[in-house]
């Protein structure tokens, strides 16, 4: 990926008003990769311990950058797998055959989502490798079918904004 020693992309503001580095907190939505290749992929990069909560949810805890999260971008599909642990040892009508079709049929349309913790701004070129080992692994997006939606988000610390007064009577006419 470009990003990986180009610095040209860092905004021109990579501190926050206290005067530390900015932090990006990234998802990204994919499909077409295991979630336990997916969680193997972010600890042999970053290291951490793979904590399976459900079998939608994982969490890959205390990496060099912090916890990052990995789960099916569905609270449907969340809340099945919650009552399914629950139920484990008792017979009824949601088993582990209901959860697993269930599964099965979303993960058609429904991506998975990495969430990390929030990363220094100047390091989130960090993330490139684990994107390019994804794409190596058969990792799908948006432009691989019609129904896909996905995303990738980023959430940053706002920066110093105390250099930044616009003129508020530009600002009103625009």
């Amino acid at each position: 990926m470009k990003l990986h020693m180009d610095k040209n992309w860092l905004p021109a503001r990579t501190t926050t008003a206290e005067g530390d580095s900015r932090r990006v907190g990234v998802e990204i939505e994919l499909t077409g990769v295991t979630p336990n290749a997916m969680t193997r992929l972010i600890e042999s990069l970053y290291g951490g311990e793979i904590i399976e909560q459900t079998r939608f949810e994982f969490e890959v805890k205390g990496t060099c950058y912090g916890d990052f999260k990995l789960e099916l971008d569905s609270s449907y599909m969340k809340a099945l797998a919650a009552e399914e642990a629950k139920r484990q040892a008792e017979p009824g009508p949601i088993g582990a055959i209901t959860v697993d079709l269930f599964a099965r049929a979303s993960e058609l349309v429904v991506p998975w989502e990495i969430v990390s913790p929030p990363i220094p701004i100047t390091e989130l070129h960090h993330l490139c490798e684990l994107i390019d080992k994804l794409r190596e692994q058969g990792a799908l997006g948006t432009r691989h079918a019609l129904h896909f939606a996905f995303g990738v988000h980023l959430n940053p610390d706002l920066p110093d904004l105390g250099t930044c007064q616009p003129h508020m009577d530009t600002v009103i006419r625009r």
